[in-house]
């Protein structure tokens, strides 16, 4: 959609019954098989259906990855076409144009001809100019005012977009019916960015505030939410420029902003384009918003959630509030208030300027009576601590989760962001198998620190316990020589009663299935040897 709006000329067309002229390879065709009775006494016929069929899940991949191939294969015969059908194609939907109407001409006429290589006709035409389609006398072509472009109203002959949110008068206003009357408005470009800010924020409202989804609104809310329903009707008033690029552009820069308030952020992006003349536009491209999580975040916080949303952008200055148009749409507005605010649909005054200096958008400036380094200060100052808290980082990760090899993974990428740290080399992708091993054998050290090994009496006198090279302390035993795994002839002590021993008796019993006690005592000691571990 953002492709469409860079041409001065700009026609779509649809590929009339896209579905039934793909056929399927016939040793595939028995997957598509029905039965079909016409009365009651017909006997019962089978049907076997040859071509795409809509509503199965392959239908769409199979469609796209067709016109895909009928791309590649005709590239050399229609260098225009192809291009076209591979980066601007929606299913069934083309939009495209060009900078001139010639080429336009010549796009047309190859998009028919490559399209009739594969059987298939392009009809619904449309464009900006009476000469796009004076040349398809013989194809159907919508004599509308208005059209569809991927769900968006365009009108062509304003070369403009449209909307038309149809309005509902229900009785009584609940919960279900705020939420179906946001769901109408249709805006994946994010054109009307402030005014489904305002509705999130409030729909955010409705469940702090525990209704159900038939709940009334309270007095208060009912009322502001009237107000936006009454003002609803000015977004049908709003057109918007399809063409965003100025004709015979010399220049193109794109500008981003970003901000945010104590309820949303959000980030909106301009184009401006200069032409060879020194004319220039400024136009509104695309904007996203978020509505502020209930978890109770800061405000600067929330402005580098904002800023992660144009975090493409190569430079970055800071902008006031007052000329930041991503502000009106972290605070979100109401249709009436939207319409004719210049300061969204154009971007600031600024970007209406030929030239602009950077010192309009600045970077945060260094203050005078700040030195730029500390100096030593003959000054004593006294501290007592008055208190202390031990952070003990084994136990909180045991309160992590219920899962032992989750807990493992945890400790794993730790190590991993520790180690790419301090190398220059740094690791990426999947963890590998040394890492997930170093990461256990840390845990069970540490469980193992709390058991007395110095203590003769006991269950360890008669383990014959030993220390691995890594200092993993183990069951000894006459398994020497056994062709079992060195875990399943030595496992690995785990302390009685431990945190570690209880998650991986959860873990196991998971995944056992609930195998029994005597059984996933078996299964544990398979790795380890859990002390008390009949009592886990």
């Amino acid at each position: 959609m953002v492709r469409f709006r860079k041409h001065k000329y700009a026609f779509t067309t649809d590929i009339e019954k896209m579905f039934r002229m793909i056929n399927i390879h016939p040793e595939q065709t028995c997957l598509q098989r029905i039965l079909w009775k016409k009365g009651i006494r017909e006997p019962i016929k089978t049907y076997e259906l040859t071509t795409v069929t809509y509503g199965t899940v392959s239908a769409p991949y199979l469609a796209t990855r067709t016109l895909k191939q009928l791309a590649m294969d005709e590239a050399n015969n229609f260098p225009l076409a192809a291009p076209v059908v591979l980066s601007d194609c929606y299913m069934d939907d083309i939009l495209l144009g060009s900078e001139s109407i010639e080429e336009v001409i010549e796009l047309q006429h190859q998009l028919i001809e490559m399209f009739k290589t594969a059987g298939m006709h392009l009809h619904k035409w449309c464009g900006n100019l009476p000469e796009i389609t004076s040349n398809l006398q013989e194809y159907a072509f919508l004599e509308s005012d208005e059209t569809k472009a991927l769900g968006i109203i365009w009108n062509p002959k304003l070369d403009c977009f449209l909307f038309r949110i149809e309005q509902q008068r229900p009785t009584s206003f609940t919960k279900r019916v705020v939420l179906s009357t946001i769901a109408r408005i249709f805006d994946p470009l994010g054109l009307l960015g402030p005014i489904i800010t305002w509705a999130k924020i409030f729909m955010q409202r409705l469940w702090l505030l525990e209704l159900g989804w038939s709940d009334e609104l309270p007095f208060k809310e009912e009322k502001e939410w009237r107000r936006f329903i009454d003002s609803l009707e000015a977004v049908n008033n709003i057109a918007i420029d399809r063409c965003i690029v100025i004709h015979r552009a010399e220049s193109i820069k794109l500008h981003a902003f970003s901000d945010a308030s104590e309820k949303a952020y959000g980030s909106s992006i301009y184009l401006k384009s200069i032409s060879v003349l020194g004319e220039f536009k400024v136009c509104l491209v695309t904007s996203k918003s978020r509505v502020l999580p209930l978890k109770q975040i800061s405000i600067p916080r929330l402005e580098l959630c904002g800023a992660v949303l144009a975090a493409k952008l190569m430079k970055w200055h800071h902008i006031a509030s007052e000329q930041n148009p991503a502000d009106v749409l972290s605070r979100g507005l109401l249709p009436e208030e939207l319409r004719d605010d210049s300061l969204w649909w154009h971007g600031p005054e600024l970007l209406l300027q030929c030239v602009y200096s950077t010192t309009v958008i600045s970077e945060p400036t260094q203050r005078d009576d700040f030195d730029c380094e500390l100096r030593v200060s003959d000054r004593t100052l006294e501290t007592s601590l008055l208190s202390s808290k031990n952070f003990d980082f084994f136990n909180h990760l045991m309160d992590l989760s219920n899962n032992y090899f989750k807990i493992i993974h945890i400790v794993s990428y730790i190590y991993r962001f520790i180690e790419n740290c301090r190398s220059k080399v740094k690791k990426r992708g999947p963890l590998t198998t040394s890492e997930v091993n170093d990461a256990e054998t840390w845990l069970i050290k540490q469980d193992q620190s709390g058991i007395n090994l110095s203590d003769p009496s006991g269950n360890l006198k008669s383990l014959n316990i030993f220390q691995d090279d890594k200092g993993v302390v183990r069951v000894g035993g006459r398994l020497e020589k056994a062709s079992i795994p060195y875990s399943q002839k030595h496992p690995a002590i785990l302390a009685k009663n431990s945190k570690l021993s209880k998650i991986y008796f959860i873990t196991l019993d998971k995944k056992l299935f609930h195998v029994g006690p005597q059984g996933l005592l078996n299964a544990v000691r398979l790795r380890f040897w859990a002390l008390g571990g009949r009592e886990t």
